[in-house]
């Protein structure tokens, strides 16, 4: 099998540079390869407690898609790249390009913190965020949110929406969420923590910043000595690097691909990268959906004036500062607006902001004759 352009992820980046490439160089032959036969829309795992949408409301068929903007799908794992030969080994097939974009997305580091492995679940990740969302529905009454690492932002969103979500629905579960100081700082602010802190409290939960030293199956050891019991505790932050198959000289200690500002490999002219599974010496900007997002759409800009003989356009480290130091956490149909950790406004205008970017993925990813989803509220059988 032979193209012009591999992307490896289906993802929001892989999707990205997909549809990005089609759009600028129709003539260019694209393959999108991932593990999963469908795209999940991850910013909205957190409606899944409380069945405010089903499942299958948050895929997309990666089959549909391909169809739908002109590229090839190919549904397998990735085994290997050798970027030199210009070929990668997908599920047992060998397929040749003339460029590569990664853009796998990074999974959760399930040894970030010690015990959660054996003990807790990792909801960014949909398999966790379905099995998370079935036990709340049996009973659980003690739930530990532990956000730490690289994106707490989803972490936020969950402890508001599950909080409030079992207020309405009438259960008798006490969310409680620790939150690294230094990571709920760059992302809240200390104004915006507190208005999260009541609001948690508001829906019978709370919020402690402090550092977990162990989890065990009974609950969660802080190292200030502290002890917090729980028959469910969940993990939001903590990001590993992908599984990419690439060689190692491409990759930095951490196992994250390495591009320069204009996200090709320094190593590699036909190699490039966006969103979570790359770091760009030098720069230290907060990961998140919409700067992976932005990312794969410069690298495929930049792979069709590779291939057309161009000139490579960088980055612009505007960009990255600015989606960086501003954050619109949802709690539960109320969002804040966040910039530079200060918090600038909050209540129903900034939440329509949240609501149009999902309008706006929903348009762009989505497949002609399904049905529209809209943005949950209430939950259902809510008192």
């Amino acid at each position: 099998m032979r193209c012009d352009v591999l992307v490896i992820g289906g993802g929001a980046a892989g999707l990205a540079a997909a549809a990005r490439l089609r759009r600028h160089a129709p003539e260019l032959a694209v393959t999108v390869a991932d593990a999963s036969p469908d795209h999940v829309y991850r910013p909205w795992l957190v409606f899944l407690p409380w069945e405010r949408v089903p499942a299958a409301s948050l895929r997309v068929g990666l089959a549909d898609f391909a169809r739908e903007h002109g590229f090839t799908f190919r549904n397998g794992k990735v085994e290997a790249v050798d970027v030199a030969a210009r070929t990668a080994r997908i599920a047992g097939e060998d397929v040749e390009f003339r460029a590569v974009v990664v853009a796998t997305g990074a999974p959760a580091d399930r040894d970030a913190v010690p015990g959660a492995r054996e003990h807790a679940l990792f909801p960014c990740d949909p398999s966790d965020a379905e099995t998370l969302a079935a036990r709340l529905a049996d009973g659980r009454r003690d739930l530990v949110l532990i956000l730490t690492g690289e994106r707490v932002g989803p972490g936020v969103e969950y402890a508001a929406w599950i909080a409030e979500g079992a207020v309405r629905a009438g259960k008798e579960l006490r969310v409680t969420v620790v939150g690294d100081e230094t990571a709920m700082s760059s992302y809240l602010g200390a104004r915006a923590t507190r208005v999260f802190a009541a609001k948690l409290a508001k829906w019978r939960g709370g919020y402690r910043p402090g550092t977990v030293k162990q989890i065990d199956a009974t609950g969660v050891w802080l190292t200030e000595g502290d002890f917090l019991p729980a028959d469910q505790i969940a993990v939001v932050g903590p990001l590993a690097a992908p599984d990419t198959g690439l060689p190692d000289e491409t990759l930095d200690p951490a196992g994250f691909l390495v591009v320069d500002d204009t996200f090709r490999s320094p190593r590699h002219e036909c190699l490039f990268g966006a969103g979570d599974t790359i770091t760009v010496p030098g720069q230290k900007w907060r990961r998140s959906w919409l700067l992976s997002v932005s990312q794969a759409e410069r690298a495929a800009d930049n792979v069709v004036a590779a291939l057309r003989g161009g000139d490579l356009q960088p980055f612009d480290p505007a960009i990255g500062r600015r989606l960086a130091r501003t954050s619109v956490p949802d709690l539960a149909g109320s969002a804040l607006l966040i910039v530079n950790q200060r918090l600038l406004a909050s209540g129903r205008w900034v939440h329509w902001l949240r609501v149009r970017m999902d309008r706006l993925h929903f348009a762009r990813y989505g497949v002609p004759g399904r049905p529209a989803v809209r943005r949950p509220g209430r939950v259902r059988g809510a008192r």
